[in-house]
């Protein structure tokens, strides 16, 4: 499963994080990843992993015994921090953009992680991420001139409060 989301970050990504940027990310005990796609049976699957140093076990023993890696479609990396949490990273297979992986990620993520606010930010120019958010009810907080590289461009920070 990691190479599956180091391959997607570099197909989605100009500063895609390496798949040991991702291992080490994911062994912090205050981060998860959220992934979809279908099971074993065909069915729509999203499940929530928590972060620690048996991350990478844990994951291996899904994939295995429930989860079909042919039919990966996305996934979110985030911290949960407090009351408070950030999306790292979110990336959905190109194809399945438009058949709501994005949504549903999204809302699982939400749903799994019980804090009073959720922040992030987008690419100025991510029409279609930005309109994402703000359908779950983000709100843009923030601007951060020239924060991304590669190319440059702006950040939008995006908040949601409950």
């Amino acid at each position: 499963m990691l190479t599956e989301i180091a391959n997607l970050e570099k197909e989605c990504f100009s500063d895609a994080w390496s798949r040991q940027s991702i291992e080490q990310t994911l062994s912090k005990e205050y981060n998860l990843l959220v992934f979809a796609g279908m099971d074993k049976s065909g069915n729509s699957f999203e499940k929530v992993i928590l972060g620690g140093p048996d991350f990478q076990e844990r994951l291996v023993e899904i994939c295995e015994s429930e989860f079909d890696l042919s039919k990966f479609e996305g996934y979110i990396i985030a911290n949960v921090i407090g009351d408070e949490s950030e999306l790292l990273r979110i990336a959905v297979v190109p194809d399945r953009r438009k058949m709501h992986a994005g949504y549903r990620l999204l809302k699982n993520y939400l749903k799994n992680t019980s804090v009073m606010s959720y922040f992030l930010e987008v690419r100025a120019g991510n029409i279609p991420a930005r309109g994402l958010y703000e359908k779950l009810g983000y709100e843009a907080i923030n601007v951060r001139k020239g924060y991304y590289q590669n190319p440059v461009e702006d950040a939008v920070v995006y908040g949601l409060k409950f």
